[in-house]
Formats: C-alpha cells, sequence, structure tokens
C-alpha cells in the first residue's frame, strides 16, 4: 500500500503540476485575477499536498521561498494593483509550506506509531514563548494583521527549530541546508 501511495505521488507530481499551473494561468488570463498571484498560489497548494508525503521537500522549499517574497508582492504590481487579499494571500505562501511541513511530519509520525515527543527545558521556554505570543495576537491594542506579522517575525522560526531534528537526519540534507543558506543569502 506503502509504495502504491508513493507511486501515484509521483504520478500526480509529473502529469498534474503543469496542469494546475497552466488552470491557472488560464484563470489569470480570462478572469481579472493577478497572473503572479494564480501561478505562484497554484504551485504552493500543489506542493503543500505533496509535502504531507514529504514534508523534508517542503521544508526546503520554504526556506527556498522565503527570501523571494517580496520579489512576487512587487511582480504583482506588474500586472495590476492587488487587492489587500491578493497582497496577504503572496505573504501566506511560505506559512502554507511550512504548516504542510508540520502536518506532514505528524502524520508521518503516525504512521510509523511514534508520536511521543521529549521535551528539554529549552523547548519548554520556547514553547511558552509562542504561546504568549499567540495570546498577544488577540489580546492587543492593535488590529490583528499587526499581530500576526509580529508572530511571523519568530513564531515561524521556533516551529523550525522543533522540525528541524526530523527532517535534518543525515549528512547531506545539513550540506543541502547550508548550500541554500550560502546561495540565498
Amino acid at each position: 500500500m506503502r509504495v502504491f501511495i508513493i507511486r501515484m505521488v509521483n504520478w500526480w507530481q509529473g502529469l498534474f503540476l503543469p496542469l494546475i499551473v497552466g488552470i491557472g494561468v488560464l484563470i489569470a488570463i480570462l478572469g481579472s485575477q493577478n497572473p503572479v498571484l494564480s501561478v505562484a498560489l497554484s504551485g504552493v497548494l500543489w506542493w503543500s499536498l505533496i509535502g504531507l508525503w514529504k514534508p523534508r521537500v517542503t521544508f526546503f522549499l520554504f526556506l527556498a521561498l522565503l527570501p523571494f517574497v517580496d520579489f512576487l508582492k512587487r511582480l504583482q504590481l506588474a500586472f495590476t494593483n492587488p487587492s489587500l487579499l491578493e497582497w496577504n494571500l503572496v505573504l501566506a505562501m511560505p506559512d502554507i509550506l511550512l504548516l504542510s511541513t508540520a502536518t506532514g511530519i505528524v502524520l508521518k509520525r503516525m504512521r510509523e506509531g511514534r508520536l511521543t515527543v521529549r521535551l528539554n527545558k529549552t523547548d519548554w521556554w520556547l514553547l511558552a514563548f509562542m504561546g504568549s505570543m499567540l495570546v498577544s495576537i488577540v489580546h492587543s491594542v492593535f488590529p490583528l494583521m499587526v499581530g500576526i506579522a509580529a508572530f511571523k517575525l519568530s513564531g515561524f522560526y521556533i516551529m523550525v527549530y522543533f522540525m528541524a531534528p526530523e527532517l535534518i537526519t543525515e549528512e547531506k540534507h545539513l550540506r543541502l541546508l547550508l548550500k541554500m543558506t550560502f546561495v540565498l543569502s
């Protein structure tokens, strides 16, 4: 069954990724939606589905997409004046990949039957800090968007801290991470 699922994912990945991007481009041409948003969002949504089976892939895609989000925001201006929703959807693309990675890790652990997690003191302090940040989003004098932006400054990197031991398991993964950091910086 597991081999069948992996073969289906590989088949879907090779066949339907161009189809989804093509549909996104067609919707962008025929509709009033921004083509940058539709193409980028179709790719991100597709890879987030792949991330449910291959979380390491979406983790590295998250790291690769993160520096280019502002470029995609500015590229939207070349086609239309984006609405606030379109602007925020582009900002949410790396977050979608990261949440897909986290979900993929949980599903992988469920399939393997090992959902237990050991936390040390640092982990507990980071979780407490993240919890206080989540509370400050709701209970703040500032608008909700300001709270979410403040959470994104450090909250998602704390999630990377918890996910990295599951994803960086071999030396080749560490080398890839270091190469990506060097090239993208």
